[in-house]
C-alpha cells in the first residue's frame, strides 16, 4: 500500500484555524480514550490466543498492551486526518471484538 502523499502547501493553508482546531480535538479522543478501550479489548483477545494457562497469558498479554498503546497514539497521530484514524481504530476494534465473541468464556 502506496504512503499517502502530504498535504500540499496550498492545502494547508486553506484550513481554517477551527477545521485545525477540530482536527487535534478529534486525534485527541481517539488517541487517548479510544485507544484505551482498543487496547483493552485486543488484551482481552491476545489473551484467549495465547497458549499456557490463564495466568501467563494474561501477563503476557498485559505486558504487549504497553506497546499496543504506544503504538496506537503514535499511528493516531501520524494518520493523515483524525477522522481515518478514528476509522482505524474502529476496525481493529471489530476485529478485535470478534475474536473475544468467538473466543467465548474461559473454561
Amino acid at each position: 500500500m502506496p504512503t499517502p502523499a502530504p498535504l500540499t502547501a496550498r492545502a494547508q493553508r486553506d484550513r481554517t484555524p477551527t477545521a485545525v482546531r477540530l482536527d487535534v480535538l478529534c486525534r485527541i479522543v481517539v488517541a487517548v480514550p479510544g485507544n484505551y478501550a482498543v487496547t483493552a479489548l485486543a488484551v482481552v483477545a491476545i489473551a484467549r490466543l495465547l497458549p499456557g494457562g490463564a495466568l501467563s497469558a494474561a501477563v503476557t498479554a498485559t505486558l504487549l498492551s504497553f506497546a499496543l498503546f504506544a503504538a496506537g497514539v503514535m499511528a493516531t497521530f501520524a494518520a493523515r486526518d483524525g477522522l481515518r484514524a478514528g476509522l482505524w481504530l474502529a476496525g481493529i476494534a471489530a476485529v478485535a471484538g470478534t475474536v473475544v465473541a468467538l473466543t467465548g468464556a474461559p473454561a
